[in-house]
């Protein structure tokens, strides 16, 4: 008979419930079984090609309306987990929640964004934010060769979509977003964007794969909400 909660740590079966899923954080690992796992993920993650850093800013607005029933992001499994509960160390309050909800204009028609899908150099991505309440919004986008915060908007809360001087938010892929992540973070009040690049920003990851836990972990840690998606490009 098959474990529930391994099941569901594997994506092969929906959420097993609270209860069982503390009963095994609750499961003392073998000796030295973390450390092993630590270091074999290191490992791997040295191995992956290093890409180069084109220095192009592919970041544009446009006045394109989207149709709102097409920016949803097919997602699989939840990859920055729940984090509603959570409140970062030294801080009373953190910042509002926030999903990200994305669209692409792929083979000439605007769809829904495809997780886990090859895009085109040239496709277009649209973005749509839903938060919970009155807060900044920035958006950020990561690679191997470092994190851009590519705009900063104060909005109400609710759903829509991102909008710069009352211009649709867009950007357009090339083969150097061949796997980097697109993330929307919130902050309570008006924040420089290179104190918010720093504070995503991690050292021991340059050359390496972005990768959206990591991303909103970092943002977690500082008091800040996160939602991000990996965006695959074909090379």
């Amino acid at each position: 008979m098959n474990d529930p909660v391994q099941d569901y740590l594997l994506g092969l079966a929906p959420h097993p419930g609270d209860e069982a899923l503390h009963a095994f954080a609750q499961i003392e690992l073998p000796a030295g079984l973390a450390e092993r796992t630590l270091a074999a993920v290191s490992d791997e993650r040295a191995r992956e090609p290093r890409q180069a850093n084109t220095g192009r800013f592919k970041f544009v607005v446009a006045g394109l309306a989207v149709a709102a029933a097409t920016l949803l992001v097919v997602r699989g499994a939840p990859e920055t987990g729940d984090v509603s509960s959570m409140t970062a160390r030294g801080l009373d309050e953190t910042t509002p929640a926030v999903a990200l909800k994305m669209a692409a204009e792929h083979d000439g028609a605007t769809e829904r964004f495809r997780d886990g899908m090859a895009y085109d150099p040239g496709d277009r991505l649209f973005f749509r934010y839903d938060i919970e309440r009155q807060g900044w919004v920035h958006l950020v986008h990561a690679s191997s060769t470092g994190v851009s915060v590519l705009s900063q908007v104060e909005v109400q809360g609710g759903e829509a979509d991102l909008r710069l001087d009352g211009e649709q938010v867009l950007w357009t892929l090339d083969e150097a977003d061949a796997s980097s992540v697109f993330a929307l973070v919130t902050t309570n009040e008006p924040l420089d964007a290179s104190v918010l690049q720093n504070t995503l920003t991690d050292p021991a990851a340059t050359g390496q794969t972005v990768d959206p836990e990591s991303l909103c972990a970092s943002a977690l840690a500082a008091g800040l909400r996160c939602d991000a998606v990996r965006v695959e490009v074909k090379r």
